[in-house]
């Protein structure tokens, strides 16, 4: 029975915690769609806002995958990460990709005769923030495909003799995920045009 409660609770908690992260993104979504930006649309921000805490939600549970192998290291643990590593990194291939396609659709703007704030944003990625903007995409692709993809190939033959190199794998997949997230929050904000004042320079 106390067996069973604990179940229950582990379950209540689990989805309180998912609800509450939920919640949270949200409300940090409205918070830049209330300033009216066209560049800060719900949808827009949404779908930023929820790729990157599904994308470091992932990096993250690499991160204490790897911290338990390495503090409490078994042989029931790395059947667990050989059984479902392989579905966490085609999760982090899949999400990532998606985000990546979405931020280079932004630049489509650029084709467009019309100077919008999306597009005045599209030439500020391509300009003033070029190398902000090649670093952040080298560092998607790098945590959200090629480690993956390299953790993929490792993990059939992962055992305790080959444990540093996964470390270095896992913990450089982290490390590129967040770096690549920071530096797109950066472009959030830098790169956001605001409307032009009546009457001013164009």
């Amino acid at each position: 029975v106390h067996a069973a409660h604990v179940a229950i609770w582990k379950i209540w908690l689990g989805w309180s915690v998912a609800t509450s992260g939920a919640v949270g993104v949200f409300c940090s979504v409205m918070v830049y769609v209330f300033t009216g930006r066209e560049c800060w649309s719900f949808t827009r921000v949404a779908l930023r806002f929820s790729f990157t805490a599904a994308i470091l939600g992932v990096a993250a549970a690499w991160l204490s995958i790897l911290m338990a192998m390495l503090v409490l290291p078994s042989g029931g643990m790395l059947h667990v990460v050989r059984e479902h590593g392989p579905l966490l990194c085609q999760t982090l291939m899949v999400l990532a990709l998606a985000k990546l396609v979405c931020e280079v659709a932004r630049l489509r703007h650029l084709l467009f005769a019309r100077m919008s704030p999306l597009k005045r944003s599209a030439l500020l990625h391509t300009r003033e923030l070029s190398n902000v903007t090649l670093a952040r995409f080298a560092l998607g692709l790098l945590g959200g495909l090629v480690m993956p993809a390299m953790l993929l190939e490792k993990l059939p033959t992962l055992s305790g003799n080959n444990i540093a190199s996964f470390a270095a794998i896992t913990g450089l997949l982290f490390a590129a995920n967040l770096a690549g997230e920071l530096l797109e929050r950066y472009l959030f904000f830098a790169a956001c045009a605001a409307p032009r004042m009546p009457g001013g320079i164009r």
